[in-house]
């Protein structure tokens, strides 16, 4: 592989030349510069040059890369494949990397290891996506440390990227509202009320959203939710009771795509007319179709999500002493204009 001194040899100029050519410190003006880098840069090309990234580091203090940290929970610490794709595309543009980091909680909270994270994993610094139940230690060690580090998707007071899950939720309630919904439920079967002390924010964010939306309205509030997370069936069973009511809801506001879907599939072996005898809403990363028929949503908004992340942390990198403000990216419209 050639080096430095190579392609100077050959082009009879300096190391140092070469050097600030192909790093782009150099930005000629007189025609002449311009056309010895443009000669440098195809010589480079040609020899097969490649930058020594250790070397670069130590230059410039700087690995070049950016530690996507993850636990090995796979209900309390995951990053949705589309967001991780926002944040590759959007590091790239500032020609950093992505690099990921898996740990245990064992590791996440030792204090031997977690000041080791950023010099042995050549990292600048670290996206978190530890979304809920974050063992304490491992906040007070990245806070304590230093390191530069931005959350995904969780509540915090600061240095975090977070979705509007209240405001999605007012918002979709007074569209069902706005359409002459008499008897809107929200329905979240995923967590109980005694289980949300510990839940994602997301779940108490959507249901006080809901409320938000049904307060103003002067309408009475109806939320169901289970004491546990039912199976697929139990979640089916407890539709079709709430359909066979007299008095059974028109519209349902469901937490996510498996609060919504045993409605549709409930009211279509009831013969109810779904989206005209009872309207269905959610939210979802994509849009939705069960079994043959769209459940309109509002759509996360990742790629929004991850520009504001990384942007949020290479300022977290000049200045890791400044706690900076919480970024809140709003849901895109989805269904809610149809």
């Amino acid at each position: 592989m050639a080096l430095l001194e190579d392609i100077a040899e050959q082009m009879g100029v300096s190391r140092r030349t070469v050097a600030a050519v192909l790093s782009g410190q150099s930005q000629p003006v007189r025609s002449a510069a311009q056309r010895r880098a443009r000669q440098i840069r195809a010589l480079a090309d040609q020899m097969g040059y490649r930058p020594n990234a250790a070397a670069r580091a130590i230059s410039t203090g700087r690995f070049h890369q950016i530690g996507l940290l993850v636990g090995t929970g796979a209900s309390t610490s995951t990053v949705p494949w589309r967001l991780e794709r926002a944040l590759t595309s959007q590091l790239a543009e500032h020609d950093l990397q992505l690099v990921l980091a898996r740990l245990s909680d064992q590791q996440l909270t030792d204090p031997d290891l977690m000041p080791r994270i950023l010099r042995e994993r050549a990292v600048d610094g670290l996206l978190i996506g530890y979304t809920h139940a974050v063992p304490p230690p491992m906040i007070d060690l990245i806070e304590r440390h230093r390191i530069p580090a931005v959350w995904l998707n969780i509540q915090r007071d600061h240095d975090c990227v977070y979705l509007d899950d209240r405001d999605a939720a007012r918002r979709a309630a007074q569209h069902l509202i706005d359409a002459g919904r008499q008897r809107i439920a929200y329905v979240d079967f995923s967590r109980g009320r005694s289980e949300l002390a510990d839940a994602h924010y997301s779940h108490l964010a959507r249901e006080a959203g809901y409320r938000d939306a049904m307060h103003q309205a002067g309408r009475e509030p109806w939320v169901v939710r289970g004491e546990k997370n039912p199976h697929a069936h139990q979640r089916l069973n407890e539709a079709r009771r709430l359909l066979e009511q007299a008095d059974r809801p028109d519209a349902v506001l469901g937490y996510s795509e498996g609060a919504a879907a045993p409605f549709l599939i409930a009211a279509l072996q009831q013969g109810i007319a779904v989206q005209d005898d009872l309207a269905l809403f959610t939210f979802a990363d994509a849009p939705l179709n069960v079994g043959g028929v769209d459940l309109p949503t509002l759509l996360t908004d990742h790629e929004r999500m991850g520009r504001a992340a990384v942007d949020l942390l290479l300022r977290k990198i000049e200045h890791p002493e400044q706690d900076l403000m919480p970024i809140v990216v709003p849901f895109s419209d989805g269904d809610l204009n149809a």
